[in-house]
């Protein structure tokens, strides 16, 4: 596999999807797959609707992750429910970066996606509106998404044997397989 990069799809400081892109990230050593990790909340004060859709320049503090973005293969996405679909910032974040260099970034590219949310699905709708948005950049989406429904409670209660550890784990095998 190609280098791959865990992306948390929120700007939450301490949140559950932190801690779920730590697991994964985790999971990845375990498993010796190479990788690095990137959290929207890095950038997310320089996103700006007037800044991220000027076609002459890059908002500069991007300039660093696009080019290490545009040089990987795969990426993890774990992306947070809000209202339904997934955060405001995240698809800000997605403009900025790509509005430049698109094809460059995702065409390509395969993806898999974790979703979580408190509720019973896991983020469902959010990752089926990312999934149709990547698609439509050209991206090659893993069949298997991965779903953590009731986060916050199963988060808190963090054991490495639980049932949803294990069938992430799996799902990272099979991804790096993909």
């Amino acid at each position: 596999m190609d280098s791959l990069y865990i992306i948390c799809g929120t700007n939450r400081p301490n949140s559950n999807s932190s801690k779920l892109s730590s697991i994964v990230s985790a999971l990845c050593n375990e498993l010796n797959i190479d990788h690095q990790e990137y959290s929207v909340n890095e950038h997310s004060q320089f996103l700006s609707q007037e800044a991220i859709y000027d076609r002459v320049k890059l908002i500069p503090e991007l300039i660093p992750i696009r080019e290490s973005l545009i040089r990987t293969q795969y990426f993890i996405f774990v992306v947070p429910e809000y209202n339904g679909s997934f955060s405001g910032i995240f698809k800000l974040w997605i403009d900025a970066i790509s509005i430049h260099k698109r094809n460059e970034l995702f065409a390509g590219k395969k993806i898999l996606f974790v979703g979580l949310a408190d509720g019973q699905f896991g983020n469902m709708r959010g990752i089926d509106h990312l999934i149709a948005i990547f698609r439509y950049m050209g991206s090659i989406i893993f069949p298997k998404t991965f779903y953590l429904p009731q986060c916050s409670a199963q988060l808190s209660s963090y054991n490495h044997e639980a049932e949803w550890v294990l069938r992430l784990k799996n799902t990272l095998k099979e991804f790096h397989e993909f």
